[in-house]
C-alpha cells in the first residue's frame, strides 16, 4: 500500500471528529461549582450520567453549601435559598435534601418529572451501579424496571410535595453568589445559590431537511413504547446505540427501514450492532450505510446515497430521527459559563505580554552577568516582572492565552536557570556564579556539601522542587483515585512513583555525590534508562576511572537492551506510569489536569513525532559514540540537547500542563516510552479487555492522559494494547469505570487470563 502524504497531512491538520466519548462540558471546580461563583453544575451536565451518582450528587451537594447558606443569610433578600434547573436525579435528590433541612427552594423543569427515565424505552431495566457505591438520602433507587422506578419517585414527590415547575423552560440566568436571578418564559425567580442539574444532550438534534415542519407529526426522537406500533412503515434514522436499540425494538412487528451518515457502525456498542446486522440478514431491517435523509413527505421519505447521490423512495408512516442532541452549549455561553478547556482572551496581547518577560529577564541577566548593575539592570528585571504580573492579571480576566504565555516563560526561567551554562539568558550569568550563588546563605545550608564543592546547586534546587511537586501532587493523586475509590492499584502505583523519586534524590545528591564525586550526576541514568537520560553513554574520556565508566555504561546498557525488553514482555508500558521521573511528575502534578490531554484521532495521528525522536537518539549514539568517542561537543550531540533534552522534555510539555494534560512528553516525544511501545507491539502480553456492561458514560475516555477512545474499545469489548493503542497502563480507566467492565489481562497462546488487578484487587 503506497503512503499517501497529502492524505496523512490533511489528517494532522483537519477536523478533528471527537465521536461520542468526548462530549462537550462546562468547567466546574472539585466542589461542582462553574466559572460563576454561586451557580454549581452536577449530573449528567457535568459529566455523571449514572442515575445513583446523581441520587449522591444531589445530596451531598445540599450538604456541602449549608454553610456558605448560612453566611448568604444575612444579605440581600431572595425568593428562594436554591433554585435547582432539572428535576432529574441530581435535581430530585437536591430538592428532597433541602426540604429535609428546610431549606427553601424551587425546582425548574422545562420537560415533565423526571423526563430522560420517562424517555426510556417501555420495560427497560435500570442498573444500581456503581454497586460498591452506597447510595445516599431517602430517595427509593434499586436496580428495577423504568416504570417501577417512576411510580415509586412519583409517589415520593407526592409526599414531600415537590416545589416543582413542570414545563418551564429557564431562559436566562444572572447575578451571583448571593443574588441570582433566574429567568423563564413565564417569570422571574430570585436565589442565593443555583444548580444546574440538567441533562448534557439538550435539544434533540434534527435533519434539517424538507417536510420537518410540514409533517411533524409523524417525526419523533424517543420510543417511549414499541407496543404502539404495528405492521406500520417506519424509518429510524440514525447509527448510533439509541438508533439500533430502536430498530431492534420494532423491526419485528413493523417494516423498518434504517440509514445512517456512517459507512460502517462506528457508535454502537458491539452487541448493538451485531443485532442490527442479524436483523438485515433476515430481512427484518433494510440498513442503509453512507445515506442520509433527503426529503420527508405524507406518506413516504426519500434517501441520498452520500457518495453516488442517487435518491431512493419509501413508504413511510413515522419517522424517528435519532441522531444525537443538541449540547446546551448555547444556554451556556449565554448564562456566562466557561467550557471546560475553552480558549478565550486576546492571542496578540498575551504574546506581547510574554515578549516583554522574555526581553526583561534577558536584560537583567546579560547585565548581571557583566557585573552591571545600574539602572538597565533593574529595568530589565523590573519589566520581567510587570509583564509576568500583567500576564497573571490578565489571565485572572478570563485570557487563556495569558495564561499559557505566563506557564511557557516560567517553566523555561526555570529550566534556563538550572542548566544555565549554555543556555539563553542565564549564560550571561554563567552556571558557576549560579552555583555559588544558590549554594551561600540560607540556600546554601540546604545543600550538601559535595553537591556545592561540584557547583551542582542549580541542579540540586531543580531536583528538589520537581521531588517536591511529585510527593505533594503525588499524595493528592493517591487520596484521589487510590484511597477515596478504594482501589489498591493505585495507592501501589502511586507509592512506587513518590518512592522512586524520592530514593533516587536522596541517592543521587547525598550518596553518590559523596561516594563518587563529580560522577554523581550520573546516577539518574540508574533508573531513567537511555534514551530517556540522554548522557548515560556520553561525555566519558580516558582519564575517567574505569570501574565509575564501566558501571554506569554496563548498567545503561542492561537497562537498555535487557531490563526494558523484559519489563515491557509482561507489563507493557507501566515503567512510564509506575518508575519513571518524567512520568511521575505528569501522574502527580499534571494528574489535575489530565481530563485536558488531546482527543480525537487528529491527536492520535500527531504520535508519529515519537518515533521520529527514537531515530534521533539512536543514530546520535552511534555517531557520537563511535566517531566523537562519546565526546558531546559537537552539532550532533548539541542540537538533540538542546531542542529535546532542553525543550521537548522539560520547557514545553511542563509549560503545557494545565492546558493539554501532563503526558505531551511521554505521548508525542518521549523515546524512551515509543521504544517500549515498539517492543510492547511487537511481543507484550498485557491489555485490557471489557465484558458487555459499557453504558457509554465516557469516563474512561475522559481520564485517559494519553488520548486513547477506551469507550471506543469498551462498548465493542475489543481488547486494546500497544498493537493499537498508546496505553502506558496506568488503569485509571479501570478505576472511573463505573460499572466495572474493564480489567488487566494478560495475553497467552491460549487467550486472555485475567490478571491480578484493579477490579479483582478491590473484591
Amino acid at each position: 500500500m503506497s503512503f499517501d502524504l497529502k492524505n496523512f497531512i490533511k489528517s494532522l491538520t483537519g477536523p478533528n471528529r471527537k465521536g461520542p466519548s468526548y462530549p462537550e462540558l462546562p468547567y466546574v471546580s472539585p466542589t461542582g461549582e462553574s466559572a460563576i461563583n454561586g451557580l454549581y453544575i452536577k449530573g449528567d451536565a457535568a459529566g455523571n450520567p449514572l442515575l445513583k451518582i446523581g441520587l449522591n450528587e444531589g445530596y451531598d451537594w445540599v450538604e456541602s453549601i449549608q454553610e456558605k447558606l448560612t453566611k448568604l443569610n444575612g444579605e440581600k433578600e431572595t425568593d428562594y435559598d436554591l433554585i435547582i434547573v432539572g428535576s432529574g436525579a441530581t435535581g430530585f435528590a437536591a430538592a428532597n435534601r433541602a426540604h429535609e433541612l428546610g431549606i427553601s427552594y424551587l425546582v425548574l423543569e422545562s420537560e415533565r418529572f423526571a423526563n430522560v427515565i420517562q424517555n426510556f424505552t417501555k420495560g427497560k431495566f435500570l442498573f444500581a451501579e456503581p454497586t460498591a457505591m452506597e447510595q445516599k438520602g431517602s430517595i427509593w433507587f434499586e436496580e428495577c424496571d423504568k416504570q417501577v422506578l417512576l411510580d415509586k419517585w412519583e409517589e415520593h414527590r407526592q409526599k414531600i410535595n415537590l416545589n416543582l415547575h413542570e414545563f418551564e423552560k429557564v431562559e436566562d440566568i444572572k447575578g451571583a453568589e448571593g443574588h441570582f436571578e433566574v429567568i423563564t418564559a413565564k417569570g422571574k425567580y430570585t436565589s442565593k445559590l443555583v444548580l444546574l442539574a440538567i441533562g448534557k444532550s439538550g435539544n434533540p438534534r434534527k435533519a434539517g431537511v424538507p417536510g420537518e415542519a410540514e409533517y411533524p407529526d409523524k417525526i419523533y426522537h424517543f420510543l417511549a413504547d414499541p407496543t404502539v406500533y404495528d405492521g406500520k412503515n417506519i424509518l429510524i434514522y440514525g447509527g448510533g446505540d439509541v438508533a439500533c436499540e430502536a430498530a431492534l425494538a420494532l423491526c419485528d412487528t413493523n417494516k423498518v427501514t434504517m440509514a445512517t451518515i456512517d459507512k460502517k457502525f462506528v457508535y454502537p456498542k458491539k452487541r448493538n450492532a451485531d443485532a442490527i446486522l442479524a436483523k438485515v440478514e433476515e430481512g427484518k431491517i433494510d440498513l442503509h450505510f453512507d445515506t442520509r435523509l433527503h426529503r420527508i413527505e405524507k406518506d413516504k421519505i426519500e434517501l441520498q446515497n452520500q457518495q453516488t447521490e442517487k435518491t431512493s423512495q419509501h413508504p413511510n408512516d413515522v419517522v424517528f430521527e435519532m441522531i444525537g442532541a443538541i449540547p446546551p452549549v448555547g444556554f451556556f455561553k449565554k448564562v456566562g459559563i466557561t467550557m471546560d478547556n475553552a480558549w478565550a482572551g486576546n492571542k496578540v496581547l498575551a504574546v506581547i505580554m510574554a515578549l516583554l518577560a522574555m526581553i526583561g529577564v534577558s536584560l537583567w541577566a546579560y547585565h548581571t552577568g557583566m557585573n552591571s548593575t545600574g539602572l538597565t539592570a533593574n529595568l530589565g528585571a523590573g519589566l520581567f516582572i510587570a509583564a509576568m504580573g500583567a500576564l497573571v492579571a490578565f489571565g485572572m480576566k478570563g485570557n487563556r492565552y495569558a495564561w499559557l504565555s505566563f506557564t511557557l516563560v516560567l517553566s523555561y526561567v526555570i529550566y534556563a536557570a538550572k542548566t544555565s551554562s549554555p543556555h539563553f539568558p542565564f549564560h550571561w550569568i554563567g552556571k558557576d556564579r549560579i552555583a555559588a550563588f544558590l549554594s551561600s546563605g540560607i540556600f546554601g545550608s540546604f545543600v550538601p556539601d559535595a553537591v556545592a564543592s561540584f557547583k551542582g546547586a542549580p541542579s540540586f534546587w531543580y531536583s528538589a522542587l520537581y521531588t517536591f511537586l511529585v510527593l505533594f501532587f503525588g499524595i493528592k493523586a493517591m487520596k484521589r483515585w487510590g484511597i477515596d475509590r478504594k482501589d489498591p492499584y493505585q495507592v501501589k502505583r502511586y507509592i512506587s512513583i513518590m518512592a522512586f523519586q524520592l530514593i533516587f534524590f536522596i541517592v543521587v545528591n547525598m550518596v553518590l555525590s559523596t561516594l563518587i564525586g563529580q560522577y554523581y550526576w550520573r546516577g539518574w541514568g540508574l533508573y531513567q534508562p537511555f534514551p530517556l537520560f540522554f548522557n548515560t553513554f556520553f561525555w566519558w574520556y580516558p582519564g575517567d576511572p574505569a570501574s565509575i565508566k564501566w558501571f554506569f555504561i554496563g548498567f545503561g546498557l542492561l537497562l537498555t537492551f535487557i531490563a526494558i525488553p523484559l519489563f515491557v514482555r509482561f507489563h507493557g508500558m507501566r515503567f512510564c506510569t509506575w518508575v519513571c521521573g518524567c512520568g511521575g511528575l505528569a501522574e502527580t502534578f499534571g494528574d489535575t489536569w489530565r481530563h485536558l490531554a488531546p482527543k480525537g484521532p487528529k491527536s492520535r495521528k500527531w504520535e508519529f513525532t515519537g518515533p521520529i525522536i527514537l531515530i534521533w537518539a539512536f543514530i546520535s549514539l552511534a555517531i557520537v559514540a563511535f566517531l566523537f568517542g562519546t565526546d558531546g561537543n559537537n552539532m550532533i550531540w548539541k542540537s538533540y540537547d538542546y531542542l529535546v533534552d532542553f525543550w521537548m522534555v522539560a520547557v514545553i510539555p511542563i509549560g503545557l500542563y494545565p492546558f493539554f494534560g501532563g503526558k505531551v512528553w511521554c505521548r508525542y516525544w518521549c523515546p524512551l516510552a515509543h521504544y517500549m511501545k515498539l517492543l510492547s507491539k511487537w511481543y507484550g502480553k498485557l491489555a485490557i479487555t471489557s465484558n458487555d456492561k459499557c453504558i457509554s458514560c465516557t469516563q474512561c475516555s475522559k481520564y485517559c492522559q494519553v488520548g486513547v477512545d477506551v469507550m471506543a474499545f469498551a462498548k465493542n469489548q475489543e481488547p486494546f494494547d500497544n498493537t493499537n493503542s498508546s496505553c502506558i497502563h496506568c488503569g485509571i480507566c479501570i478505576t472511573v469505570c463505573p460499572m466495572d467492565v474493564l480489567q488487566f489481562e494478560t495475553k497467552p497462546s491460549g487467550g486472555f487470563v485475567a490478571e491480578g488487578n484493579v477490579k479483582l484487587l478491590k473484591k
